[in-house]
Parts: structure tokens; sequence; C-alpha cells
């Protein structure tokens, strides 16, 4: 009677919790592969791109670097471009700066000055 309709609902429960667990775990499983799988892509990706081999930096590239970038500061103002990109909170390497600066104030700077 009652007794074995207490049972059969609790066999019920207990058989959906256990299925439950397991559905959560999988979901879990999952989340972590896809998150680990993201990790693997962004670092090899940040590794490709920081494979440039820089150059020796010197303080007279540093003050030559520092008086291209004060002359186009002066005739036109650091803005377009780097300044959009840099509101997005990327990173570039020296070889993406070097090739922005170039594209967006024709602004040639030699490897040594990139450092």
């Amino acid at each position: 009677g009652p007794r074995f309709v207490q049972w059969f609902f609790a066999q019920g429960y207990r058989l959906r919790m256990v299925e439950l667990n397991r559905l959560q775990a999988v979901a879990e499983k999952e989340r972590q592969e896809a998150v680990e799988k993201f990790n693997r892509s962004s670092s090899e990706d940040l590794r490709e791109r920081y494979k440039v081999v820089t150059a020796p930096f010197t303080p007279e590239d540093e003050a030559s670097a520092r008086k291209k970038l004060r002359e186009a500061a002066s005739n036109r103002g650091l803005v377009g471009d780097v300044a959009a990109r840099r509101s997005f909170g990327g990173t570039m390497t020296p070889a993406e700066l070097r090739d922005q600066l170039k594209k967006s104030y024709k602004l040639s700077m030699t490897p040594q000055e990139m450092g």
C-alpha cells in the first residue's frame, strides 16, 4: 500500500538525482575542456606573435625613438589608430606597434628603436 508508493517515488527521486549529478559532471568537464582549449590556443597565438626577434636597445636608440614620437605628437598629435586601439585593452608586439605607427603616422622606427 502506502509504503510501496513512498518507496517507489523515493527510488525515482534517487535515480533522477544520480542522473542530474552525472549530467552536471559531464557539463563541467566539457566546460573545463573548452576553457583549456581556449587558453591553449590563446597561448599559442601569443607565442607566435611574440616570436619577433628584438634588437639590442641602447640609450641612444631610446632617445631617437622618443624624438621621433615627440615630433609626431607636435606635428599631428598622437591620435588616431594607436589611441583607438589602446582603448580596446589589447596588447601589441613591438612589430605590430611599429606597423601601426608607420600606418597611422608615416613614422618609420628601426628595430633598434623598437627595442
